[in-house]
Order: C-alpha cells, then structure tokens, then sequence
C-alpha cells in the first residue's frame, strides 16, 4: 500500500491514480476501501461500485460493466489540493477564481434542495458543495463506456 497525494487532477484523475485504473490496480495501490456499495443506475444499466476510504476522507467510483474502471472521486479531506492550493481552504469566490484562471469557464450554481450550494464547473466535470459558506466536499470524474474507457471528458 502506498501513500496517495490528495490533489485533485481534473480529467485526470486523484493524485498517482488515474482514471481508467482498474479496480485491481487501485486496489494494489491503496489497500481494501472500509466499505464497498454497489449502486445500480435503471437508467442506462451499469453498475456503479462506490469504495469509501473513511480515514483517508475520499470515496471512489468505479464504472464499467466487464472490467471496473476508476471514474470518479469525491473526497472532504482538507489537506486536498486543486492546482497547487489547499481547496478546502478557499472561499467560494476563489475557488471559480482558480478554476477560471486554468481555463475551466463553464460554471453553473445551485441551492440543493438537501441545503448545500452547488458549484459545478461542467467542463471539468467537477462540483464543489458548500455549507454556510464552507466548502465540506468536491467531487469530480471522466464518463466512462461500457468498454472502460474515458468517453466524455471536456
């Protein structure tokens, strides 16, 4: 087991791991999650398999119907980086100041109906959620096909 660096990598991936990583791969990497879920989508029939790294303060989601494949994260650890800075850190405000100056424009807000803002920039995939004005998770990831492989990123 090896010792991940918590820095977001838009399109790319967490740290050392990229997406499209298998399950195996991931799992030679960081160990066995804490806990695993199947989630099941009616919509478009793919399984989703959630690991939660519960100490480590990440989630990952692993895609694919033959082989599953790393697709996306979410993580509320507060020692994360976005772009060189400590992201959980950061105000709202300099958050879509960061995201903007490394090209990522394509910003949409929203109040969940559960009472988090939502902040998305969906040219990277990534949504930032703030309660009273304090970022508590960010989540971001790749489309993955049925093959394993990044369909959709930017």
């Amino acid at each position: 087991m090896k010792k991940l660096t918590l820095e977001i990598r838009p399109g790319k991936g967490f740290g050392e791991l990229d997406f499209t990583a298998s399950d195996q791969q991931v799992l030679d990497y960081l160990g066995d999650p804490d806990t695993t879920e199947v989630v099941d989508d009616e919509e478009d029939s793919m399984s989703t398999i959630l690991w939660d790294y519960i100490d480590k303060g990440f989630s990952l989601f692993f895609e694919g119907d033959n082989t599953a494949r790393f697709a996306a994260c979410e993580t509320d650890n507060p020692e994360t980086s976005l772009f060189g800075q400590k992201i959980f850190e950061l105000t709202e405000d300099e958050i879509i100041d960061l995201m903007k100056e490394n090209n990522y424009k394509n910003i949409d807000t929203d109040n969940e109906i559960w009472g988090e803002r939502r902040v998305s920039f969906d040219d990277a995939l990534i949504d930032f959620y703030f309660k009273n004005d304090r970022l508590i998770s960010v989540n971001w990831g790749v489309v993955i096909n049925e093959k394993g492989e990044v369909e959709w990123y930017k």
